[in-house]
């Protein structure tokens, strides 16, 4: 039995506008799955959970990264395989695993599975212990999710984009230090472990799924003129020989900011500021289909 979790509310409601249509398809191709739905933040996490112990050959998450977020990171460390049919407003982990293919593409691979094992992160706060999948950070983008509400009638890609813009003429740069390779002012600095964050910003080229290191990026404070002309290289990944870029690759880094930060994980905020952590790699600690 495959357990399908999804969320109707991911994608400004497209999972739930798709859901006849996925049990139809589900029915038709002879997969034997149960289907649950998700009803509040966090409870994605909790079905996975469940899920587990009835010991199914595949855990499904059906929405974008958010989704994926709560119910692959139940499966860490487990050898229950993890997919996902994308449906979010974001499909970052998706697109990192699959490239850019549909819900119908995706379902389809449930039909003869193969897999493999992928890295997946941690960040330690005082607040407490968080995985991730695909990629977290600081400062700007945990900014921009906190502010994702102001454009309600956009979606996709191009909500992520305007709320981008209408963010950098509001947030200040912070000071950090970061492991001993960076110490100065910052716009945002993020962890990933795939190449894609923020809903199809290239933030990570450098980035395998199952390399055992975090791809760390640092941006530094700019000017708004520096800014618009550097956007479209940060989306194409074509940022890394930019002076006011730090880009490195570790299996763990300590930091501290000067003031406390948002921070967020696969586009979902953290309980709390954060002043200081720590994020280590944890690999191949995911099994994923290919």
């Amino acid at each position: 039995m495959i357990s399908v979790i999804a969320n109707p509310v991911a994608g400004k409601g497209r999972v739930a506008k798709t859901l006849p249509r996925l049990k139809a398809a589900l029915t038709d191709l002879g997969i034997r799955a149960e289907l649950r739905l998700t009803e509040r933040p966090g409870h994605g996490g909790i079905l996975a959970q469940e899920a587990l112990k009835k010991d199914p050959e595949i855990v499904v998450a059906v929405g974008g990264d958010g989704t994926a977020h709560e119910v692959g990171t139940a499966l860490i460390g487990t050898e229950v395989p993890f997919h996902i049919i994308p449906l979010g407003s974001g499909n970052d982990y998706s697109r990192a695993l699959h490239g850019n293919i549909s819900w119908k593409q995706a379902l389809q691979k449930l039909l003869s599975p193969a897999f493999r094992k992928v890295d997946t992160g941690v960040l330690y706060t005082s607040e407490g212990r968080f995985p991730f999948l695909n990629g977290m950070g600081f400062g700007f983008d945990a900014f921009v999710v906190r502010n994702l509400y102001r454009f309600p009638y956009l979606k996709g890609d191009l909500l992520y984009l305007a709320t981008v813009i209408w963010a950098f003429f509001h947030f200040r740069g912070v000071p950090a230090q970061i492991g001993d390779f960076f110490q100065g002012e910052i716009l945002l600095f993020n962890a990933g472990i795939g190449q894609y964050l923020g809903g199809g910003f290239k933030l990570f080229p450098l980035a395998r799924l199952a390399d055992h290191l975090l791809d760390l990026s640092i941006i530094e404070s700019v000017s708004i003129p520096k800014f618009i002309a550097y956007l479209p290289l940060v989306i194409l990944g074509k940022h890394l020989g930019l002076k006011e870029v730090t880009y490195t690759q570790q299996q763990e880094v300590d930091f501290r900011f000067g003031v406390p930060l948002d921070g967020q994980l696969e586009g979902e905020l953290l309980p709390a500021p954060v002043r200081e952590g720590h994020i280590e790699i944890l690999p191949e600690s995911l099994v994923v289909l290919t």
